[in-house]
């Protein structure tokens, strides 16, 4: 495997950063209610500007083992409370006043459609 010793090595190290995200993703939900978008949106960004910068630091200074692994974490845990969930929320309330009475309706036509074509 690309970088690691033994695949357990890989697989336990996986599921570290897996556990994080869903660790942040949790408080992402909490806080969005609580923050507001603007400075979820704010601090996310710096907080993922940082970590990519220590990563990159991380890099020309040909650092090993699981440095990467602890460098990685601000990144994600940023990503994941700041722009991974927000821009789905944002999505949402755009296409809720111009694009999604459109989608409904046809996909209500396309129900009712396609059970005339196949009645069971």
């Amino acid at each position: 495997m690309a970088g690691f010793e033994e695949a357990s090595s890989a697989i336990l190290q996986g599921a570290i950063v897996l556990a994080w995200n869903l660790l942040c993703t949790i408080v992402a939900l909490w806080l969005v209610d609580r923050t507001g978008r603007r400075p979820l949106l704010l601090v996310g960004t710096l907080g993922m500007a940082f970590g990519l910068l220590v990563l990159g630091l991380l890099f020309q200074l040909k650092a090993a083992g699981s440095t990467f692994l602890l460098a990685m974490f601000p990144c994600i845990g940023f990503h994941a409370i700041s722009l991974a969930p927000l821009g789905w929320l944002i999505m949402a309330v755009v296409l809720l006043s111009c694009v999604l009475v459109t989608i409904i309706t046809f996909s209500h036509h396309e129900c009712h459609g396609l059970h005339v074509i196949f009645p069971w």
